[in-house]
């Protein structure tokens, strides 16, 4: 549904959410999976730059990872300035969920912006459809 203001995938991966949530708030890490951010650089602690592979363009991340409950926010913009929470990450232990031990739930969100064609909001959802699988086939072959 275009109109929708949030979009979210999730996935079961053969981890754990301790090891799940540790590669996700990895900013360097997301090079790996991050379509609209790679090849990666950190600028500052907990700030990124990387390289949309749609538009060539820069995309900055800043990660905000709350390891008590296993969510990552990740504000995103083309500039350190004009980043915004568009997006968040979690890993839920797998028998939290009734799977197995050594299992979680990966869970990539991602919200719409006001100023979001329809088009620009069916790329960011076909993204993360994309993305939740790379996450898993990474994390389960040891990233």
């Amino acid at each position: 549904m275009s109109g929708a203001i949030v979009h979210a995938v999730a996935v079961e991966a053969g981890v754990s959410a301790d090891r799940a949530f540790e590669y996700l708030a990895d900013g360097l890490r997301q090079s790996d999976w991050a379509l609209g951010s790679w090849n990666r650089e950190q600028i500052e602690a907990d700030l990124f730059r990387g390289t949309s592979l749609f538009t060539g363009e820069a995309t900055y991340v800043r990660i905000i990872a709350t390891p008590a409950v296993l969510l990552v926010d990740y504000d995103v913009g083309p500039t350190p300035e004009t980043m915004m929470r568009v997006n968040s990450a979690r890993a839920v232990p797998g028998p939290a969920l009734g799977r197995v031990q050594g299992t979680s739930v990966v869970t990539l969100m991602k919200w719409r912006l006001r100023s979001q064609d329809d088009d620009q909001w069916h790329l960011a959802r076909a993204t993360f459809e994309t993305e939740i699988h790379m996450i898993k086939g990474r994390l389960e072959r040891g990233f």
